[in-house]
């Protein structure tokens, strides 16, 4: 099918070229007509607590997680998942203790600003410690030994005084001269 605003023209020993007759406008007259749908209010809002810890259950093989369970198909506000402590819609606690947890963090776990107390410990948790829990500046306590983590702790983990078990873990501290296996970082911090 030819372009009607397109005409051929000849130039001496050369091929035919197309030449614009008229520039067509790049911007739209009318949105379309699927963008209301998406910013519909009926349409639920994201929720980035709710999405961190879908990574997390996704990441750590949630399905056989056991005893605790979180179902997000039920509709269930995560207050009400097991191993999840809320101070009204507020996010305080994950006490995911000898859970079955395998797999890495993701890094989606400093979207949980207001986390105060991230008990990991006695799962098979993997890989390194995600420089975004270093977002977490409602953290107090973060217990993680009983895994096969490595790596080094966010230097703003170490820097605001939180209490880190890390006992069994190859994991470093920044923020202190020596390199703890079997200790907390805030031990070392004085």
């Amino acid at each position: 099918m030819e372009n009607p605003s397109l005409e051929p023209t000849l130039e001496p020993s050369k091929s035919p070229t197309l030449l614009p007759t008229a520039i067509p406008s790049v911007r739209p007259t009318a949105m379309p007509s699927t963008y209301p749908t998406l910013l519909s209010s009926t349409q639920p809002s994201f929720d980035p607590i709710r999405f961190a810890l879908e990574r997390l259950y996704n990441y750590t093989d949630g399905p056989n997680w056991e005893p605790k369970q979180w179902d997000f198909s039920s509709g269930d506000h995560y207050c009400e998942f097991d191993g999840i402590t809320c101070d009204g819609s507020d996010l305080q606690e994950i006490s995911l203790s000898d859970n079955r947890l395998q797999g890495p963090l993701p890094s989606e776990i400093g979207l949980l600003l207001s986390l105060t107390y991230l008990y990991l410990d006695i799962n098979s948790i993997t890989g390194t410690i995600p420089s975004e829990i270093g977002l977490l500046s409602s953290l107090e306590r973060l217990i993680l030994d009983g895994n096969s983590i490595t790596g080094t702790l966010p230097t703003e983990l170490c820097l605001a005084n939180i209490f880190i078990d890390y006992d069994g873990d190859e994991i470093s501290c920044t923020c202190i001269d020596t390199t703890y296996t079997g200790t907390t970082c805030s031990e070392g911090m004085g």
